[in-house]
Order: C-alpha cells, then structure tokens, then sequence
C-alpha cells in the first residue's frame, strides 16, 4: 500500500499520476486539513504534523509514503527518513526541467512562504539553477483559495494576475514552475495568465514515477487498487472535492 500526504487538497494531484501509471496499488491518502495551511508554519510544527501523519498511514498499512507537499518535503523529510524505517518519497519543484528547456534561462518559481525560506529548496536551486536566472514569488494566499474549491473563480484569477505580473512584466520569464501541489488546481488560470509562450512546470508526474521506480525495488505485490481517503478535519469535503479532480475512491 501507499500512503500519501499533503496539508489539504493539494496531494490529490500527486495521487491522481500515482494512480494512472499503479492503477493496481492500494492508495491511502491523508489530508492534514486541521493544521492547514503548512506554508505559513514553522519548520519544527510542520516536523510534528508529518510524523503524526505518517504514524497514522503506517496503521493503515503504507510500505511507503509519498510526502505530496513541497512545504513538508522541505521542513520534515529528512526527519521521517531517521525516525521512519520505510521509503519516502519527497516532491520538490521542477526546477531541473525547467532550466533544461528554458529558452532565456529565466524562470519563475511560486511557492508558499515556509518552502520560500527553506535551507532545502535553496540547495534545489543551487544545484539546478547556476546557469539561470531564478526568481523566487511566494504565494501565501493559494493555498486557502484551492481548499475553498475557488479554483477559477474572478477574484482567483485577479490573485494570480498580481503574483504573475512582477514574473512576467519585469523579469521576462519563460518559464514558471508551480512550486506548491495546490497550485496545480490553479494550473489553467495560470496558463490563461501567463501566456501561450510561457511554459510551466509541476512536479506530479515526475513524484508519481518515482513512486514507481521505489515500489519495483521493493517488489511489492499487485493489490485491488482501492483508493482510501482520510483528514484531520472536513473530511467529507476534501472527499467531494477528490470527486470533482476525477478520483474514485472505493
């Protein structure tokens, strides 16, 4: 089985690659609503909401654990990893992509407050982003509109015009990476934002396929591919909006 995790909402985008390219794996997924947003938290809170959520999907029966929070991958991986004796996979922004097939070399990248000052994401970009320009928007609104299911509502839309306009209007990119699983919700106004010419980047498939890739070395067996989805709150609510992304939870 594998257990997935993220703050609300967002990690559903990361269970919907999982699910196409291991339609024969059991998935648990947990939103961690009660203590959302991450991205505004401390790095040590968002430490101890992961370990209680990985607790919790390790009694579901996880052998390994997809952390489907660019904010929680950031703060606490490397803490489940020493105190959780089963694989984790992180998701973090697809900076590597976007600098390989940047034309300008510029590129944005929105993220959420917490992941904007984290030690981690700027190794991320240290590896991956000398030969480009890279500049950093945190977008500390986005989040909460996708947990309220406004994913193109007018007031959305003009939300994301502002954060878009230094990106796009000063500094040229032509590239944007959507550093945050919520923002993937958001990915169509993005585009319709951004432009045709501008090209952007999210992390989902690339998590999904090394899910894969871990649950091969693990030789784990074929299962029914059920779909179970649990919160810490609301948890009817983020049932009803996994619905509305296209997943069937049996």
């Amino acid at each position: 089985m594998i257990g997935v995790f993220d703050s609300g909402i967002g990690g559903l985008t990361i269970l919907k690659e999982i699910k196409k390219i291991l339609p024969k794996q059991n998935l648990v997924y947990f939103a961690d609503v009660a203590n959302n947003p991450y991205g505004t938290k401390k790095g040590h809170e968002i430490a101890e909401f992961s370990m209680r959520v990985a607790e919790f999907l390790l009694s579901k029966g996880a052998n390994i654990i997809v952390v489907a929070c660019n904010t929680a991958t950031a703060a606490a991986i490397d803490s489940l990893r020493e105190k959780v004796s089963i694989p984790f996979v992180g998701t973090e922004p697809a900076v590597k992509p976007a600098v390989e097939e940047s034309q300008n070399k510029r590129i944005g990248v929105l993220v959420t407050p917490m992941t904007s000052i984290s030690d981690r994401f700027y190794s991320l970009i240290e590896k991956y982003g000398d030969d480009a320009e890279i500049f950093i928007k945190p977008c500390p609104k986005l989040v909460e509109i996708v947990e309220q299911g406004k994913w193109s509502s007018l007031n959305t839309k003009l939300l994301i015009r502002d954060y878009l306009s230094v990106l796009l209007d000063e500094k040229e990119v032509d590239s944007i990476v959507l550093g945050c699983t919520h923002f993937v919700f958001l990915k169509k106004l993005i585009v319709e934002e951004s432009g045709k010419e501008v090209k952007i980047f999210d992390s989902s498939g690339g998590v999904a396929k090394q899910t894969r890739r871990v649950i091969n070395k693990l030789k784990l067996s074929d299962e029914e591919g059920n779909v179970e989805i649990y919160a810490s709150a609301d948890e009817e609510r983020v049932k009803k909006q996994a619905r509305e992304f296209g997943i069937t939870i049996t």
